[in-house]
């Protein structure tokens, strides 16, 4: 049962089935929603293989993995999987070892190939002034994969602080949840991580409302020049704060929004 599991997108669940018969939950849903799900109760916990060779990322200590297809785009097959784990095989870890090993899993998925990505709307700043700004402005923006936070800046994370990457048309974001009750930087804690795998066109939608979801290709340009604009007078306040741009950074891009 330790078996690594390879998870793709845009793969039929019904192959997902052939492939690991007897292991995956399937549930169809009222809505035409198909859901698929594999599930780990107990140690050795699962390992799950991300991404195409050679951009193969093995993320230990699985505890579910579900994917769903969207009834919507069934064309589209499997255009998610939410992935819940531990950071270690025990419930407890030092708080200074608990950064290591984070930032170890963020660094073999940069190291594999996968970008930084920042969100549409939010201003490009890196390193520690893109934490002042999750930390004071927007605890839902993504964090810099590529900082590693001194253990006083670690400890201020909030629950579920999130970092986002891209790679061959997939988004990745990968969210970091403390037990609250454990935060003594002197005692060890307890943490869990969330990843959301999910396919270029899937995120894009999330970008517009959910009565919207069906003509998501006409409305998105309006959404991203919104946010562009948004993203711009940011950039403008920050950079009056001695917050420096990066204008290196470019945004993912977009799918093909022809009919």
């Amino acid at each position: 049962m330790n078996n690594p599991v390879e998870l793709q997108l845009s793969q039929p669940g019904t192959d997902l089935m052939k492939k690991y018969p007897g292991r995956i939950e399937v549930l169809k849903h009222p809505s035409g929603m198909t859901f698929y799900t594999l599930r780990w109760r107990s140690e050795p916990y699962g390992k799950l293989v991300i991404g195409r060779p050679p951009h193969t990322v093995t993320l230990p200590f699985a505890l579910s993995a579900k994917a769903y297809e969207d009834s919507y785009f069934p064309d589209e097959k499997i255009v998610n999987w939410n992935i819940n784990a531990g950071l270690t095989e025990g419930d407890e870890i030092a708080h200074e070892a608990a950064r290591e090993k984070f930032f170890g899993i963020l660094k073999s998925l940069r190291n594999a190939g996968w970008q930084r990505v920042i969100l549409r709307s939010d201003p490009r700043l890196d390193g520690k002034d893109n934490m002042q700004y999750v930390l004071e402005d927007s605890s839902v923006s993504y964090l810099d994969p590529d900082y590693l936070p001194e253990i006083k800046e670690w400890m201020m994370l909030g629950n579920r602080s999130t970092w986002g990457l891209y790679l061959d048309h997939a988004y990745l974001t990968v969210t970091l949840t403390r037990d609250p009750t454990r935060t003594d930087i002197n005692k060890p804690g307890a943490y869990f991580i969330e990843y959301a795998l999910r396919t270029d066109t899937q995120e894009m939608r999330s970008y517009v409302d959910p009565d919207q979801r069906k003509s998501w290709k006409a409305v998105l340009p309006g959404v991203l020049a919104k946010a562009k604009e948004e993203r711009e007078k940011l950039e403008e306040e920050w950079q009056r704060k001695g917050a420096r741009i990066d204008r290196q950074y470019q945004d993912p891009p977009v799918p093909e929004l022809t009919p």
